[in-house]
Protein backbone atom coordinates (compact mmCIF):
# COMPACT_ATOMS: atom_id res chain seq x y z
CA UNK A 1 0.00 0.00 0.00
CA UNK A 2 2.81 2.23 0.68
CA UNK A 3 4.54 2.30 -2.62
CA UNK A 4 1.06 2.79 -4.13
CA UNK A 5 0.66 6.10 -2.72
CA UNK A 6 4.01 6.92 -2.63
CA UNK A 7 4.61 6.39 -6.63
CA UNK A 8 5.14 9.92 -7.21
CA UNK A 9 7.73 10.01 -4.65
CA UNK A 10 9.49 7.15 -6.34
CA UNK A 11 9.19 9.11 -9.87
CA UNK A 12 11.36 11.61 -8.11
CA UNK A 13 13.91 9.67 -6.25
CA UNK A 14 14.50 8.42 -10.03
CA UNK A 15 15.68 11.19 -11.83
CA UNK A 16 18.72 11.05 -8.91
CA UNK A 17 19.66 7.23 -9.13
CA UNK A 18 23.01 7.48 -6.58
CA UNK A 19 20.57 8.43 -3.92
CA UNK A 20 17.12 7.08 -4.49
CA UNK A 21 17.33 4.12 -2.30
CA UNK A 22 18.70 6.13 0.54
CA UNK A 23 15.99 9.02 -0.03
CA UNK A 24 12.97 5.96 -0.79
CA UNK A 25 13.63 4.76 2.69
CA UNK A 26 14.04 7.69 4.58
CA UNK A 27 10.42 8.42 3.36
CA UNK A 28 8.96 5.10 4.18
CA UNK A 29 10.30 4.70 7.38
CA UNK A 30 8.17 8.17 8.09
CA UNK A 31 4.55 7.13 6.04
CA UNK A 32 2.74 4.63 7.77
CA UNK A 33 -0.65 2.91 6.54
CA UNK A 34 -2.20 5.45 9.39
CA UNK A 35 -1.16 8.48 7.23
CA UNK A 36 -2.60 6.80 3.97
CA UNK A 37 -5.38 5.92 5.37
CA UNK A 38 -6.51 9.04 7.73
CA UNK A 39 -4.51 12.07 7.16
CA UNK A 40 -6.17 15.35 6.54
CA UNK A 41 -5.13 16.88 3.37
CA UNK A 42 -5.08 20.27 5.17
CA UNK A 43 -3.36 18.98 8.42
CA UNK A 44 0.78 20.96 7.91
CA UNK A 45 1.95 18.09 10.00
CA UNK A 46 0.80 15.33 7.25
CA UNK A 47 3.68 13.26 5.53
CA UNK A 48 0.82 11.61 3.26
CA UNK A 49 -1.75 13.36 0.64
CA UNK A 50 -4.89 12.95 2.77
CA UNK A 51 -7.69 11.78 2.68
CA UNK A 52 -10.92 13.61 2.23
CA UNK A 53 -13.87 12.75 4.76
CA UNK A 54 -16.42 10.79 2.56
CA UNK A 55 -12.91 8.59 1.19
CA UNK A 56 -12.18 7.69 4.79
CA UNK A 57 -12.51 4.15 5.76
CA UNK A 58 -12.60 4.74 9.60
CA UNK A 59 -12.61 1.33 11.13
CA UNK A 60 -9.36 0.31 8.99
CA UNK A 61 -7.80 3.69 9.73
CA UNK A 62 -8.78 3.24 13.52
CA UNK A 63 -6.75 0.06 13.72
CA UNK A 64 -3.90 1.29 11.77
CA UNK A 65 -3.64 4.74 13.92
CA UNK A 66 -3.84 2.57 17.38
CA UNK A 67 -1.40 1.06 16.39
CA UNK A 68 0.85 3.51 14.68
CA UNK A 69 0.09 5.64 17.95
CA UNK A 70 1.18 2.84 20.29
CA UNK A 71 4.72 3.34 18.69
CA UNK A 72 4.41 6.65 17.79
CA UNK A 73 7.41 9.50 18.39
CA UNK A 74 4.99 12.28 16.62
CA UNK A 75 1.88 11.57 18.72
CA UNK A 76 0.65 15.28 17.02
CA UNK A 77 0.21 13.11 13.94
CA UNK A 78 -1.21 9.92 15.05
CA UNK A 79 -3.35 11.16 17.78
CA UNK A 80 -5.33 13.84 15.63
CA UNK A 81 -5.36 11.01 12.99
CA UNK A 82 -7.07 8.03 15.24
CA UNK A 83 -9.10 10.91 16.50
CA UNK A 84 -10.58 11.92 13.19
CA UNK A 85 -10.99 8.04 12.44
CA UNK A 86 -13.14 7.62 15.67
CA UNK A 87 -14.73 10.81 15.08
CA UNK A 88 -16.10 9.15 11.37
CA UNK A 89 -17.66 6.35 13.83
CA UNK A 90 -19.35 8.62 16.04
CA UNK A 91 -17.00 7.87 18.70
CA UNK A 92 -17.17 12.05 19.87
CA UNK A 93 -15.54 11.45 23.26
CA UNK A 94 -12.96 9.42 22.18
CA UNK A 95 -12.33 11.54 19.34
CA UNK A 96 -12.35 14.67 21.21
CA UNK A 97 -9.98 13.13 24.11
CA UNK A 98 -7.35 12.34 21.48
CA UNK A 99 -7.60 15.70 19.86
CA UNK A 100 -6.62 17.18 22.95
CA UNK A 101 -3.50 15.23 23.44
CA UNK A 102 -3.28 15.73 20.01
CA UNK A 103 -3.43 19.64 20.14
CA UNK A 104 -1.18 19.61 23.35
CA UNK A 105 1.55 17.87 21.54
CA UNK A 106 1.08 21.03 18.88
CA UNK A 107 -1.26 19.55 16.26
CA UNK A 108 -2.79 22.97 15.02
CA UNK A 109 -5.67 21.10 12.77
CA UNK A 110 -6.60 19.50 15.83
CA UNK A 111 -7.04 22.73 18.12
CA UNK A 112 -9.58 23.61 15.20
CA UNK A 113 -11.37 20.43 15.93
CA UNK A 114 -11.77 20.94 19.19
CA UNK A 115 -13.44 24.13 18.18
CA UNK A 116 -16.14 22.21 15.94
CA UNK A 117 -16.50 20.33 18.97
CA UNK A 118 -17.09 23.38 20.87
CA UNK A 119 -19.04 25.27 18.16
CA UNK A 120 -21.53 21.56 17.11
CA UNK A 121 -21.51 20.56 20.43
CA UNK A 122 -20.16 16.89 20.24
CA UNK A 123 -19.93 16.66 23.89
CA UNK A 124 -21.84 19.04 25.58
CA UNK A 125 -23.96 22.12 24.91
CA UNK A 126 -22.96 24.48 22.01
CA UNK A 127 -20.53 27.25 22.68
CA UNK A 128 -19.49 29.41 19.84
CA UNK A 129 -17.36 31.94 21.67
CA UNK A 130 -14.98 29.14 22.90
CA UNK A 131 -15.30 27.91 19.41
CA UNK A 132 -14.11 30.94 18.26
CA UNK A 133 -11.28 31.23 20.45
CA UNK A 134 -9.96 27.75 19.55
CA UNK A 135 -10.12 28.18 15.65
CA UNK A 136 -8.18 31.91 16.17
CA UNK A 137 -5.56 29.80 18.11
CA UNK A 138 -5.62 27.19 14.74
CA UNK A 139 -4.53 30.06 12.91
CA UNK A 140 -2.31 31.83 14.65
CA UNK A 141 -0.50 28.19 14.57
CA UNK A 142 -0.39 28.29 11.01
CA UNK A 143 -3.26 26.56 10.02
CA UNK A 144 -4.72 28.67 7.08
CA UNK A 145 -8.14 26.90 6.51
CA UNK A 146 -9.45 27.82 10.24
CA UNK A 147 -10.19 31.67 8.47
CA UNK A 148 -13.04 29.54 7.14
CA UNK A 149 -14.04 27.88 10.17
CA UNK A 150 -13.79 31.85 12.52
CA UNK A 151 -16.14 33.37 9.34
CA UNK A 152 -18.17 30.16 10.59
CA UNK A 153 -19.15 31.50 13.71
CA UNK A 154 -19.28 34.72 13.28
CA UNK A 155 -22.59 36.80 11.51
CA UNK A 156 -21.90 39.40 9.64
CA UNK A 157 -25.22 41.44 8.65
CA UNK A 158 -23.68 43.66 5.68
CA UNK A 159 -23.37 40.44 3.35
CA UNK A 160 -27.21 39.71 3.18
CA UNK A 161 -29.76 41.50 1.30
CA UNK A 162 -32.16 41.54 4.66
CA UNK A 163 -29.44 41.23 7.54
CA UNK A 164 -30.86 43.06 9.81
CA UNK A 165 -33.79 40.87 9.96
CA UNK A 166 -31.57 37.80 9.85
CA UNK A 167 -29.37 39.47 12.71
CA UNK A 168 -32.07 39.68 15.36
CA UNK A 169 -32.63 36.15 14.75
CA UNK A 170 -29.26 34.88 15.33
CA UNK A 171 -29.36 36.98 18.69
CA UNK A 172 -32.21 35.22 19.56
CA UNK A 173 -33.62 38.78 19.62
CA UNK A 174 -37.43 37.11 19.29
CA UNK A 175 -39.46 39.86 20.62
CA UNK A 176 -37.32 42.66 18.00
CA UNK A 177 -37.68 39.55 15.03
CA UNK A 178 -42.04 39.57 15.62
CA UNK A 179 -41.80 43.45 15.57
CA UNK A 180 -39.97 44.00 12.23
CA UNK A 181 -42.17 40.78 10.47
CA UNK A 182 -44.98 42.68 10.77
CA UNK A 183 -44.81 43.84 7.53
CA UNK A 184 -46.10 42.56 4.00
CA UNK A 185 -42.38 42.66 2.49
CA UNK A 186 -41.58 41.04 5.72
CA UNK A 187 -44.16 38.38 5.10
CA UNK A 188 -43.22 37.65 1.78
CA UNK A 189 -39.34 37.26 2.22
CA UNK A 190 -39.33 35.54 5.10
CA UNK A 191 -42.14 32.82 3.70
CA UNK A 192 -39.66 32.71 0.65
CA UNK A 193 -36.58 32.29 3.22
CA UNK A 194 -38.17 29.09 5.42
CA UNK A 195 -38.70 27.43 2.06
CA UNK A 196 -35.29 28.08 0.66
CA UNK A 197 -33.85 27.38 3.69
CA UNK A 198 -35.70 23.71 3.66
CA UNK A 199 -35.01 22.85 0.21
CA UNK A 200 -31.02 23.69 1.46
CA UNK A 201 -31.42 21.92 4.68
CA UNK A 202 -34.13 19.91 5.05
CA UNK A 203 -37.11 21.05 6.93
CA UNK A 204 -36.54 22.98 10.30
CA UNK A 205 -40.22 23.79 11.53
CA UNK A 206 -41.70 22.49 14.26
CA UNK A 207 -45.25 20.71 13.74
CA UNK A 208 -46.95 23.50 15.40
CA UNK A 209 -44.54 25.77 13.13
CA UNK A 210 -45.83 24.78 9.68
CA UNK A 211 -49.44 25.98 9.80
CA UNK A 212 -48.29 29.11 11.93
CA UNK A 213 -46.14 29.69 8.59
CA UNK A 214 -48.75 29.19 6.30
CA UNK A 215 -50.98 31.84 8.50
CA UNK A 216 -48.73 33.94 8.61
CA UNK A 217 -47.91 34.64 5.20
CA UNK A 218 -51.69 33.98 4.31
CA UNK A 219 -53.83 35.70 7.13
CA UNK A 220 -57.27 35.17 7.74
CA UNK A 221 -59.03 37.75 5.22
CA UNK A 222 -56.24 37.33 2.51
CA UNK A 223 -56.28 37.29 -1.38
CA UNK A 224 -54.19 37.83 -4.32
CA UNK A 225 -55.92 41.04 -4.97
CA UNK A 226 -54.87 42.20 -1.86
CA UNK A 227 -50.93 41.97 -3.16
CA UNK A 228 -51.77 43.34 -6.69
CA UNK A 229 -49.29 46.35 -7.57
CA UNK A 230 -47.19 45.84 -4.78
CA UNK A 231 -43.83 45.36 -6.91
CA UNK A 232 -41.47 44.43 -4.58
CA UNK A 233 -43.20 41.38 -3.39
CA UNK A 234 -41.12 39.51 -6.71
CA UNK A 235 -37.87 40.99 -5.30
CA UNK A 236 -38.29 39.02 -1.90
CA UNK A 237 -37.72 35.58 -3.20
CA UNK A 238 -34.73 36.63 -4.93
CA UNK A 239 -33.41 38.41 -1.84
CA UNK A 240 -34.42 35.58 0.20
CA UNK A 241 -32.75 32.75 -2.03
CA UNK A 242 -29.80 35.26 -2.47
CA UNK A 243 -29.53 35.34 1.32
CA UNK A 244 -30.36 31.43 2.31
CA UNK A 245 -27.23 31.00 -0.38
CA UNK A 246 -25.24 33.32 1.87
CA UNK A 247 -26.06 32.01 4.93
CA UNK A 248 -25.20 28.22 4.16
CA UNK A 249 -22.41 28.44 2.25
CA UNK A 250 -20.94 30.66 5.15
CA UNK A 251 -22.14 28.95 8.29
CA UNK A 252 -23.45 25.30 7.20
CA UNK A 253 -26.53 23.88 7.85
CA UNK A 254 -25.57 22.18 10.58
CA UNK A 255 -23.63 25.29 12.28
CA UNK A 256 -24.46 27.31 15.35
CA UNK A 257 -25.73 30.25 13.33
CA UNK A 258 -27.78 28.78 11.30
CA UNK A 259 -29.01 26.14 13.81
CA UNK A 260 -29.68 29.18 16.15
CA UNK A 261 -31.48 31.22 13.25
CA UNK A 262 -34.13 28.28 12.72
CA UNK A 263 -34.71 28.24 16.54
CA UNK A 264 -35.30 31.53 16.42
CA UNK A 265 -37.74 31.37 13.23
CA UNK A 266 -39.73 28.88 14.73
CA UNK A 267 -40.16 31.21 18.13
CA UNK A 268 -41.05 33.64 16.05
CA UNK A 269 -44.14 32.18 14.32
CA UNK A 270 -45.35 30.54 17.27
CA UNK A 271 -45.16 33.80 18.99
CA UNK A 272 -46.74 35.59 15.89
CA UNK A 273 -49.39 33.26 15.84
CA UNK A 274 -50.28 33.48 19.52
CA UNK A 275 -50.82 37.14 19.68
CA UNK A 276 -53.06 36.77 16.53
CA UNK A 277 -55.32 34.15 18.34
Amino acid sequence: MKFVFLHSVVLCFAVFPLHAQEGLDDVLSIVDACDVLAAHPDDILRVAPGVQDDELVPRLAVKACAAALDSSDDIARHAFQLGRAKLELNDRQGAVDLFETSAEAGSAIAVMYLGDAQQFGWTGEPDPEAALALYEKSLDMGLLIANAAIDQVQFDPEIFTTGAMLEVLADREIDKAASYAQSLLARSYLYAFAVELSDRCGSFLRPEAVPALQNYRFPPGWSAASEEGEQQLGVQDVNATYDVEVLTDRHGCEGYIVETIAASFNDMLLQLAAGGE
